[in-house]
């Protein structure tokens, strides 16, 4: 499902269009990409529009069982709240909610997008869509891209230009429980590693050059070797990953 805002509601049109947009030759996967879906947001958790996607198996096989995965992000979920509680991550951007955190039936909206070593593209246009033109000349404007490439969220769920000067405030930025220390700390407790260095997420987020480095050479250690290379606290974030 798409994440639930205000603004959005069921739409047979936008089903119609994700379903033939998956299926259709230019979603397939490839070396580039393992994943493809109509459109790809990084936040507030990473997903395809409509949690509609078509995948390579090699990258299917190595993803947890659907049970498995709800059974630990309820876990991640606890401890993301208790984080948050003892103030070592920051929830600026977005309030938690269960969809957001991916609890009970929302945890298969975060199944295909959690894996460390998700390749993402998609194919709708970044301008938008005319949902008011027939299905089939709609998609004459779809073509595949390497990902991300809109914006961070989907339309209606968070304010662009807010997101664009929060990302510029390296002291809370830092902690922001949607960005890297998120991430970091769930690809950790589901898969046990991050991404390679080439992963699309360093390159995305924040301070991701800084975080693929620490995270590889300080594990557990890595939010305290970033807060250094900073120059700022890190509290008691670090308790986060060990606990």
């Amino acid at each position: 499902a798409d994440v639930v805002t205000s603004k959005n509601r069921y739409d047979a049109t936008k089903v119609e269009a994700a379903t033939l947009a998956v299926v259709s030759k230019m979603c397939h996967p490839s070396e580039e990409c393992n994943v493809c879906g109509t459109e790809f947001y990084p936040l507030p958790f990473v997903h395809f529009t409509g949690n509609m996607f078509s995948t390579s198996c090699a990258y299917a096989k190595d993803l947890l069982p659907p049970k498995t995965h709800e059974k630990e992000m309820r876990n991640i979920a606890g401890d993301a709240f208790l984080a948050h509680l003892r103030k070592q991550t920051t929830t600026e951007l977005l309030e938690f909610t269960p969809q957001i955190l991916g609890m009970q039936q929302h945890s298969i909206e975060h199944w295909i997008g959690g894996h460390p070593e998700l390749k993402p593209c998609d194919v709708a246009p970044t301008n938008g869509e005319n949902f008011d033109r027939p299905i089939l000349d709609r998609m004459k404007h779809y073509s595949m891209s390497l990902t991300p490439r809109r914006g961070s969220a989907p339309p209606g769920s968070l304010d662009d230009e807010n997101e664009s000067r929060f990302r510029l405030k390296r002291e809370i930025s830092f902690r922001e429980y949607y960005y890297l220390a998120g991430n970091v700390f769930r690809w950790h407790l589901l898969y046990g590693r991050v991404p390679d260095a080439s992963g699309w997420a360093w390159q995305w987020f924040p301070d991701g050059q800084l975080w693929e480095v620490a995270a590889r050479t300080s594990g557990v250690n890595a939010v305290k070797e970033i807060a250094k290379q900073l120059g700022i606290q890190s509290g008691n974030m670090e308790q986060f990953w060990v606990e």
